[in-house]
């Protein structure tokens, strides 16, 4: 499950080019 969503989130992020920082903080979140 974690695999698969920080591929997608992985994915959404660089699709919007955000900062591997942002990204981070992201996956924290969840």
């Amino acid at each position: 499950k974690f695999n698969i969503s920080l591929s997608t989130i992985f994915e959404l992020a660089k699709g919007l080019d955000i900062a591997p920082k942002k990204l981070l903080d992201f996956s924290l979140d969840e």
